[in-house]
């Protein structure tokens, strides 16, 4: 999922992610 500056979108990281 992307990184953005969302709150659902915060703990989205990684290559996973």
């Amino acid at each position: 999922c992307p990184c953005g500056s969302g709150k659902k979108f915060k703990h989205c990281h990684g290559a996973l992610a």
